[in-house]
């Protein structure tokens, strides 16, 4: 499993060209309002990760801008392949509300 830290400028700048998730991907994103969203990615562009929460389940859009860290599993698993990214920016965050 790799793992790296990132500032939310920087995931976000990573998730809009692509190096930390592509569609068919399964991830958790944590938003700026501190909620956590889990599903199987099917499409993004520079605005939307866009998704379906797990099998079947509800629809779920994520504005980029919002997300301060994510975990992603790539679509084609295997432990070497799996890596996590998380933003810094998630302890900064809750630094700053407390």
């Amino acid at each position: 499993m790799r793992s790296s830290e990132q500032s939310p400028d920087v995931l976000r700048s990573a998730i809009r060209n692509g190096t930390v998730v592509e569609p068919g991907d399964t991830v958790s994103v944590i938003t700026v309002d501190g909620r956590e969203h889990a599903f199987k990615v099917s499409a993004l562009d520079d605005e939307t990760v866009r998704g379906e929460s797990s099998g079947h389940g509800p629809q779920v859009a994520v504005a980029i801008d919002d997300v301060i860290a994510l975990r992603t599993r790539p679509a084609r698993t295997t432990l070497a392949a799996t890596h996590v990214a998380y933003a810094v920016g998630l302890l900064g965050f809750l630094v700053v509300l407390f």
